[in-house]
């Protein structure tokens, strides 16, 4: 009953605070737009805007903040957290790539520093997790550090948004710059922080369970199939590789089996021609016969023509 009415104090508080988050924006210092005035050449795909929801130039931004805390504060797994963390943060990171796009870099800027705040505070909850040898523990951590070695691998994708944005100032492409070299570094902080933990759980197993090195490595290794840290990270925009791949080995298999069925036709066609050719020089031998059996029966014809005409003399004699 206490939660319940906390929350409902909190809704309240929050609601009361939407006019004075209004106001603020609109406070804020001028965006940095296009000098030039054109339109932003650069699209954005749309799983990425889908992703950055509600970005820091609507009055509804640090109402979606302020929701988010509220979700973090009402969550009291260590771990929990820290994947909740990362999740809000993968949200100020899409932000931070629509509104470079669009070059509202003052907001950019906003979404970056709470992007590393988010961060920040999920790596102090990495550090809190307790170790009691669990492999639940093991399985959480192996999890959190595929997430960040993605979330890294997505920032480096803000350098590529840069150099596809046009008519940028000199000024502008230090700002973005700077940006992607702040969300680089907390990053790598939490990656470190992740190892480090991981590695005194493996310890604090070892220990508990009685296990070899080899047998808590094969475990992680098996955490790691499992949760499909080795498989590709998904990239946004590209095609689906797997069916792909699928579509060349069926089609390769159709082209084996083909030259298969050439192969055997193949057999079967040299040994027809052995045959015939065997049979054509059977016929050819029995032609060849033929004349020699008509000169022997005319000869005897002519040995018996001579002999009768030989009697018809000695009796006219």
């Amino acid at each position: 009953m206490k939660k319940i009415i906390v929350i409902l104090v909190t809704l309240l508080m929050i609601c009361s605070m939407v006019p004075f988050i209004s106001a603020q924006d609109e406070n804020d210092s001028p965006v940095v737009e296009d000098p030039t005035g054109e339109e932003p050449e650069v699209e954005i795909p749309e799983e990425i805007e889908e992703e950055a929801g509600v970005t820091p130039d609507s009055v509804f931004w640090g109402l979606e903040r302020a929701i988010e805390r509220i979700d973090l504060a009402l969550t009291f797994n260590k771990a929990e957290k820290a994947k909740k963390g990362l999740a809000h943060a993968k949200e100020r990171l899409m932000e931070v790539q629509v509104m470079i796009a669009e070059k509202k870099l003052t907001q950019a800027q906003k979404a970056q520093e709470e992007h590393d705040e988010d961060i920040e505070e999920a790596q102090e909850n990495i550090a809190e997790i307790e170790e009691e040898g669990d492999e639940d523990e093991l399985e959480d951590l192996v999890e959190i550090e595929k997430e960040i070695k993605e979330h890294a691998a997505l920032v480096e994708r803000v350098n590529e948004l840069k150099l596809k944005t046009k008519n940028l100032s000199a000024e502008q492409q230090l700002q973005i710059r700077n940006m992607v070299n702040s969300m680089n570094q907390t990053a790598e902080k939490m990656q470190i922080e992740v190892m480090q933990k991981k590695d005194s759980v493996k310890v604090k197993i070892k220990a508990e369970k009685g296990m070899s090195d080899e047998e808590i490595e094969a475990l992680e290794e098996e955490i790691k199939s499992v949760s499909g840290e080795d498989s590709e990270v998904k990239i946004i925009g590209k095609g689906k590789t797997k069916d792909k791949d699928k579509d060349d080995n069926e089609t390769e298999d159709e082209s084996e089996d083909g030259e298969e069925d050439d192969s055997d036709n193949d057999d079967l066609d040299e040994e027809g021609s052995d045959d015939k050719d065997k049979n054509k020089g059977k016929g050819s031998g029995k032609e060849k016969g033929d004349p020699e059996e008509d000169d022997e029966d005319s000869d005897e014809s002519d040995d018996e023509d001579e002999d009768e005409s030989e009697d018809d003399e000695e009796d006219d004699s």
